[in-house]
């Protein structure tokens, strides 16, 4: 994967605060525990967003709310997920049903509000991904049938342009910043994505054919009137360039990308390229017993790498800091162990607000 800095002009005003969002996934059923805990606090400048709750059950997960979105294919729940079915049925019906029902909770929660809301984030499993965990009827993945991934795309890009417009619609005012999550991409690229029986391994997509579906779902975000395109991997390496061809905003990455982070990582946010960085915010003591980490140490995740890669602080405003999510969040349907419940989410989400105030207070003191 190349990791040479793209030349393409920079349209984007470098952001002047760094920010905190919350989790993508949290455990439990209660939607509106967890709704209220991120609008109270997470206000402006940060990024409120409308996190997945899988343990609800199918139809909840990031396959099945992306299944929601799509147009003109219709899926269904099969013996190994959700694959492509000849009409819609009950399964997407729920999908569309849980997503409209979640729409509908986060407008009556902001519409409550003193305070209108200003900002909100949204997340997607993206069309790369999707078509490694989608099956075709047969049985195969998507990713193995050139022009199913066609219509895979044709058909999440529709679909989510019509969500993110709704979306505005419901939240009149707030600009919209979308996350596609894309855990499976460097797996796609290599060429190490099984097929259905587990006995061989998918062909690598070609690489312009990544760009162009990843493009294809970013204008459509961007058609839609979203502020702000984030594109999430799980990187190895860190795919700057890949972002830059997509024309997303961001990247987002575990803290732990910044330890290996190419030199070009200089080139990227001088090219007002942005970061959302996830951070290790969980740690078990010695009785056992898991834990918040410090914000000494959680900023410390990301000062320490940023130094020696020989970084200026003054850059440190193009970062949003948010909770990492376990390897397999997004293809699960449950949510992973360590996943916080509403409960335990106000806890959480001031200390990713402390941590970003730390690393204001240093970008400020440089």
């Amino acid at each position: 994967m190349s990791l040479e800095a793209s030349t393409t002009p920079d349209t984007t005003s470098s952001p002047d605060t760094i920010t905190a969002t919350g989790p993508i996934v949290v455990a439990g059923t209660d939607l509106l525990g967890a709704l209220t805990a991120i609008r109270g606090e997470l206000g402006d400048p940060h990024l409120p967003s409308l996190p997945l709750l899988p343990d609800r059950g199918p139809g909840a997960d990031a396959a099945g709310r992306a299944a929601a979105l799509l147009e003109e294919l219709p899926v269904e729940i099969g013996p190994h997920g959700w694959r492509v079915s000849a009409r819609p049925g009950e399964d997407l019906r729920r999908s569309r049903s849980l997503l409209a029902s979640d729409v509908n909770v986060l407008a009556d929660l902001a519409g409550a509000e003193q305070i209108p809301a200003t900002r909100i984030g949204v997340t997607v499993l993206g069309p790369v991904t999707l078509a490694s965990v989608l099956d075709l009827p047969g049985g195969e993945r998507v990713l193995s049938d050139h022009g199913a991934r066609r219509d895979l795309a044709d058909s999440l890009a529709a679909g989510l342009a019509a969500h993110l417009a709704a979306l505005r619609t419901a939240l009149p005012g707030a600009t919209v910043t979308l996350r596609i999550d894309e855990p499976a991409l460097d797996a796609v690229l290599a060429g190490t994505v099984a097929t259905a029986s587990g006995y061989r391994t998918l062909r690598a997509l070609d690489r312009a054919e990544v760009r162009q579906t990843l493009r294809q779902a970013v204008e459509a975000a961007r058609g839609s009137g979203t502020a702000d395109v984030v594109l999430a991997v799980e990187p190895a390496p860190l795919p700057l360039s890949l972002a830059r061809e997509a024309e997303a905003d961001a990247l987002a990455v575990p803290a732990s990308a910044l330890r290996t982070a190419p030199d070009a990582l200089g080139e990227y946010l001088d090219d007002g390229g942005a970061l959302t960085v996830g951070l290790e915010t969980t740690a078990v003591d010695r009785r056992g017993t898991r834990g918040l980490r410090e914000v000494s140490d959680l900023a410390g995740q990301v000062l320490d790498p940023w130094q020696r890669l020989g970084l200026p602080v003054t850059r440190l405003p193009q970062l949003t800091v948010t909770t990492r999510m376990p390897a397999g969040a997004l293809t699960g349907t449950r949510a992973p162990a360590g996943a916080p419940d509403a409960g335990r989410l106000p806890a959480l989400l001031r200390r990713l607000v402390a941590t970003a105030d730390a690393l204001e207070t240093t970008a400020r003191d440089a």
